[in-house]
């Protein structure tokens, strides 16, 4: 079978996309083994990993900034799910949240949590993907990775989905504004409009 490398993109599908290609996907974070799940916060050296398939998957920076903020500093607080970091936010806006963000964080860092890093940087900067695929087009993509990967297609189930109003509702001009400049490297490369749509 192909050998391949999933950069994970938290917010975009992870449990539904470890689903699909048999992985196990931790109950908790403290449960959580390097093995089970690829994910990594380093550069994967060209040399070992040259002949791997290499893919994402990615969503708009502006829908799953709002996701990590709802699902990390509001749902999971008080859960097993809890990331110690997220809970100085609990009881922020989303407009403060993304206030301290922009004045306090360079989301391309490596010690920056990856529910906000930049989807560029958990992808080894994007430059040896060999497939994108968007959560916009999850079931579409899917099935072309499925495809490519010589898997089965299952049925797509949400499994951590944060039910919330369109994004653009939650968002001033201001607040648009910085995620943009946070996230432009994700907005470029990836194709996603700078207007709310």
């Amino acid at each position: 079978s192909l050998k391949y490398v999933w950069y994970v993109n938290p917010k975009v599908a992870s449990r539904t996309l470890s689903h699909q290609l048999n992985l196990k996907f931790p109950e908790t974070y403290k449960d959580k083994k390097e093995c089970e799940v690829v994910e990594t916060n380093k550069y994967l050296p060209y040399e070992k990993y040259y002949d791997y398939f290499k893919f994402t998957f990615v969503r708009n920076p502006y829908d799953r900034l709002l996701s990590t903020f709802l699902d990390k500093t509001k749902k999971v607080i008080g859960t097993p799910w809890e990331i110690q970091y997220f809970a100085q936010f609990k009881d922020y806006t989303f407009e403060q949240f993304v206030g301290h963000l922009y004045e306090n964080v360079n989301l391309s860092n490596n010690d920056v949590n990856r529910h906000l890093r930049t989807q560029m940087s958990l992808s080894n900067d994007a430059n040896d993907l060999n497939f994108i695929g968007k959560l916009e087009n999850l079931e579409t993509d899917l099935n072309l990775l499925n495809n490519i990967l010589g898997t089965h297609m299952k049925s797509i189930e949400s499994k951590n989905k944060t039910n919330h109003d369109h994004y653009s509702s939650h968002y001033t001009n201001a607040m648009k504004k910085m995620v943009y400049e946070m996230y432009f490297e994700d907005f470029n490369f990836f194709n996603y409009k700078k207007e709310l749509l």
